[in-house]
């Protein structure tokens, strides 16, 4: 269950979540951003809340992290050519700290799958079109253990799932720190 409570990408995030303003790198950040009311840090860290977060509030945690990266740069903070790699110390302190082990691994799992899936596909394909017969039986025996990643997968995320009901409660309530038992 992500702790950030309300995707609202049209609200300040640091007036949302004051809170941060005041750990590592995302003080340092907020502290060096110099733009009105904070905006840019704030829109990028919206940025780096959708690319991360794997909570259902999330409407862009399916999309892999790569399209997604390129997605949330062209589309949602206007800049093509965003880097990336100049938050990467933002992004690993978001990871490390915000989120949950269940969240770390389904992460983690997610982006495994993904590159899985796609490296298969292009393997496939290179193999048919070279007619290499042993590629071929050896990639099918690789595409036979996905079914064993996947379940792996679907444990890590039934875990998160029920982390984040015991953190909503019934329904889309979310409960208060006192209900969900983290005091």
């Amino acid at each position: 269950m992500s702790i950030i409570k309300i995707f609202d990408s049209t609200q300040n995030f640091w007036k949302m979540h004051p809170q941060l303003k005041i750990l590592g790198v995302f003080k340092e950040m907020y502290s060096e951003d110099h733009s009105r009311d904070k905006d840019y840090s704030s829109k990028v860290m919206w940025a780096i809340t959708y690319l991360l977060d794997p909570s259902s509030d999330n409407m862009f945690r399916n999309v892999p992290e790569e399209d997604k990266k390129d997605l949330l740069a062209k589309d949602f903070l206007k800049a093509p050519t965003f880097k990336w790699e100049k938050y990467e110390d933002v992004i690993i302190f978001f990871k490390e700290h915000l989120l949950t082990q269940a969240e770390k691994s389904l992460i983690i799992w997610q982006e495994i799958m993904s590159l899985r899936d796609r490296e298969l596909k292009q393997l496939y394909k290179d193999a048919f079109e070279t007619k290499d017969i042993m590629l071929i039986k050896d990639l099918d025996n690789l595409l036979k253990n996905t079914a064993s990643y996947y379940n792996d997968y679907l444990k890590i995320r039934n875990e998160f799932d029920k982390e984040s009901d015991i953190k909503r409660g019934r329904g889309t309530k979310i409960l208060s720190a006192t209900d969900a038992g983290e005091i």
